[in-house]
């Protein structure tokens, strides 16, 4: 549902956000869907096996491309591994020694290998901007951030990337080298999620089915601790490399949009002063100063109500303990 406050913030400034979205298998990203209706969208995968297509008038503008998007300006194609699940495939090959130590390593079966149109993303996007980035490419995400042009990177307020940890392809680009790079063009990472995978073969689970039928894949998932796998990140740029390139009103009002849609209400109110700072207050900085405070004050009421409800409960199962020690003893 279209925020009232970022919809009046987006429609007053007149501005359109370019997203890009590389490796776009599922829905877009929700937390775009606050501001769709003003943004122009733009959405790679060669593999549309779980790619939903946009409803007509989500997006101020979208387009859907099914090419792959490779970092080598001389290639027009590459070959690509569509795995048993579209979620894993990519150009590059799957580590099967390695992910066959895990639950779900058949998500990476490789059931056919195709060919692929392939082009850069400045070749096909010719755009001189683009102001939030999300890679999700199975193993290049790094690759193709750094093969775009610099003058368009020096242009990104945020980037979305998926890298791994522990490398479930061959020669994959990992989120150690991806932090690196991301902090020297100066960015800062504002989001991160683990996730990942039992750590068990599925060999192991049919040795012990006979004496244990009761120990499924989903038993186990249930009492055993996933191990990391891959993150997924987000970074903001800067307040410093936003000075150092003086960066335009646009861009820090973007850049205060990006970080209320992260829930990054302190940044936001950073932004928000470093704006006032560099330009005046004005009728956008009105709403960049006092929307964060209300988010602030909202979010803690909610907790506030949480905690009350939950206060009960805590109690109940305290003195509940304490019953038990006394009827032991």
């Amino acid at each position: 549902m279209m925020d009232t406050v970022l919809d009046q913030f987006l429609r007053d400034g007149g501005h359109h956000p370019v997203l890009i979205d590389v490796g776009a298998s599922g829905a877009s990203p929700g937390l775009w869907q606050p501001i769709a209706k003003h943004a122009v969208h733009v959405a790679f995968d060669p593999d549309l096996r779980e790619m939903k297509q946009q409803s007509d008038g989500q997006w101020y503008r979208s387009t859907i491309l099914n090419e792959a998007i490779t970092p080598d300006p001389n290639s027009n194609e590459v070959r690509f591994n569509l795995t048993r699940s579209p979620y894993c495939s990519s150009v590059l090959t799957p580590d099967k020694t390695l992910v066959s130590n895990f639950f779900e390593a058949e998500r990476f079966d490789v059931l056919q290998q195709t060919t692929a149109r392939a082009t850069t993303l400045d070749n096909v996007l010719k755009l001189d901007h683009i102001d939030w980035l999300k890679l999700d490419t199975q193993g290049t995400d790094l690759r193709l951030y750094n093969s775009i042009s610099p003058d368009v990177r020096a242009t990104m307020l945020a980037v979305d990337l998926e890298p791994g940890l522990r490398g479930a392809y061959v020669g994959e680009d990992l989120f150690g080298d991806v932090h690196r790079d991301l902090r020297r063009d100066g960015f800062w990472l504002a989001n991160l999620r683990l996730d990942g995978f039992v750590r068990m073969r599925s060999a192991t689970l049919e040795s012990i089915g006979k004496a244990a039928p009761d120990l499924t894949r989903a038993e186990i998932e249930k009492a055993v601790r996933k191990v990391p796998g891959w993150v997924e990140v987000r970074y903001l740029r800067s307040l410093e490399w936003m000075a150092s390139r003086q960066a335009s009103q646009r861009d820090y009002q973007l850049l205060w949009l990006f970080a209320m849609l992260d829930g990054q209400f302190g940044f936001a109110l950073d932004v928000c002063l470093q704006y006032e700072q560099t330009f005046r207050p004005d009728k956008a900085s009105a709403i960049m100063g006092s929307e964060p405070v209300q988010r602030i004050r909202s979010t803690r009421a909610a907790q506030r109500q949480k905690d009350r409800v939950s206060l009960p409960r805590r109690v109940y199962r305290k003195l509940r303990g304490i019953a038990k020690k006394v009827l032991k003893s």
